[in-house]
């Protein structure tokens, strides 16, 4: 420990409130486990531990040709979690045959302890403030996965969590960090100046531009930010909750950096091929939010509102990268154009949950309050996945080897719908699972309509060790 603080502490100067952060952090370590007690915890730890590996082959069969260069039909998952009373862990390593890709994730690994009215985790875990945000893969508060299109499962924050019990009814959660770690997945790479991607959904970059009414193809450069400057941010957040038996209201703000790293663009033109180089910035936003929550036995109604605010701003040395690319939001030079994409969003959300000995699933709904700019993706933003939509999803276990599951999400604003049906079947430790993917997206101003030829049937054959 004192080793571990020492190391902090030589870090540059500029990043005086991150060290005293992460030695806030240790010292947090030390003082809630001390050496008798963590080896004591760690005992019974391990004869509570459960833990479950598992390696997965997945094989998708395309109903058309998807339009990224990422393609692969062919994909290895290996995966492992552990719970118990000190530690959670969960992580995943997935291998794209065709095109000999990795992409891995750490959704949760933690340290933890309960006393009495006090909890404390130290390390990355799924922040569950917005109980909605996972089934419309909105990603504002906790990351994605995102190992494919139909991926909805979450990626936590890097940090100290804390949870106290004020009194019966009220209760007060708290989050702080120095360290950030993006969404890695879909990632891109460059490869003889084209943008490639690692997954067959991630967004397809220009290859060309006009000049002067000539095509000029678009060379890519991929340059690297020095990794302290994108690791090294602070996260603040704060969530009050009163709960009176079955009625639940509840508040939170968490000033942090966005999920995904933006890039930033520059170009010139040389000979007759265009250079631009691409580079990594972080932004902050502001996510805050009001819930309701009711419960009737084993059903859930909530209703809330969500604010996310890229323009915020809390102390200057939270914003090294973020103040240059705020200066910077529309680039425009001889041969290029490029925007960067800075717009408040604010929604209603609203979902009922149930669970009987017949069916479990929920019915969601979202509406955006606020205007945005129509389009997909692009290196600077993310674009709107959903303005007025509906959904829901459900799940029966017909045999007790036979399962299945279906979800629909349906966009009234552009027609947009994306459908997933799922049957899973259980041998002793083999699972083999069937499923079906297919999306409509008719307008070409959408963030689907960049996946409209994902079209997929697809089948899991895994193995739990």
């Amino acid at each position: 420990m004192r080793d571990s603080i020492i190391n902090i502490l030589m870090l540059p100067s500029k990043y005086l409130n991150i060290r005293t952060i992460l030695c806030l952090i240790l010292l947090t370590i030390g003082n809630v486990y001390g050496e008798v007690e963590l080896s004591n915890s760690v005992k019974r730890a391990i004869l509570n531990s459960k833990h479950d590996i598992s390696l997965t082959f997945q094989k998708y069969f395309r109903l058309n040709k998807p339009q990224t260069s990422g393609t692969s039909s062919n994909q290895f998952l290996l995966s492992y979690y552990n719970n118990n009373d000190i530690l959670r862990m969960d992580s995943s390593l997935m291998y794209f045959q065709e095109v000999k890709n990795f992409s891995f994730s750490i959704p949760e690994f933690y340290i933890k302890t309960m006393k009495k009215d006090f909890y404390i985790s130290i390390g990355r875990k799924i922040i569950p403030w917005h109980i909605n945000e996972q089934f419309w893969q909105l990603g504002h508060l906790n990351g994605l996965r995102s190992y494919t299109l139909n991926d909805d499962k979450q990626e936590g924050l890097t940090g100290v969590y804390i949870g106290k019990n004020l009194n019966k009814n009220l209760k007060l959660n708290f989050f702080i960090s120095g360290l950030y770690i993006p969404q890695l997945n879909p990632g891109f790479d460059s490869k003889n100046g084209e943008i490639q991607n690692r997954t067959d959904w991630g967004v397809v970059r220009p290859t060309e531009v006009p000049i002067n009414n000539i095509k000029t193809s678009i060379k890519y450069n991929i340059n690297e930010q020095n990794i302290l400057d994108i690791v090294i941010q602070k996260s603040l957040g704060l969530r009050l909750t009163y709960n009176n038996d079955d009625i639940e209201f509840s508040g939170f703000f968490i000033y942090k950096p966005e999920s995904k790293l933006r890039i930033n663009v520059d170009a010139s033109l040389v000979g007759t091929t265009l250079t631009a180089n691409t580079i990594p910035e972080v932004n902050h936003h502001l996510v805050s939010g009001i819930e309701s929550k009711i419960h009737f036995g084993k059903q859930l109604f909530v209703f809330g509102i969500v604010d996310i605010n890229p323009f915020a701003s809390i102390g200057s040395d939270l914003d090294r990268l973020t103040i240059k690319l705020r200066e910077q939001k529309a680039f425009k030079y001889e041969y290029f154009a490029y925007k960067a994409n800075f717009e408040n969003e604010r929604y209603i959300h609203s979902s009922y949950y149930f669970s009987n000995s017949f069916l479990s699933g929920n019915i969601s709904a979202i509406y955006y309050l606020t205007k945005h700019n129509e389009g997909n993706d692009t290196f600077s933003t993310s674009a709107v996945k959903w303005t007025k939509a509906i959904g829901f999803s459900l799940k029966k276990d017909l045999l007790d080897w036979w399962k299945i599951y279906g979800s629909l999400r349906y966009d009234f604003s552009k027609s947009d719908n994306v459908l997933n049906v799922e049957n899973l079947f259980t041998y002793k430790k083999i699972n083999l699972l069937i499923g079906l993917q297919l999306l409509k997206s008719p307008n070409d101003n959408s963030y689907w309509s960049s996946f409209r030829t994902n079209d997929s049937i697809y089948t899991n054959l895994t193995y739990r060790f």
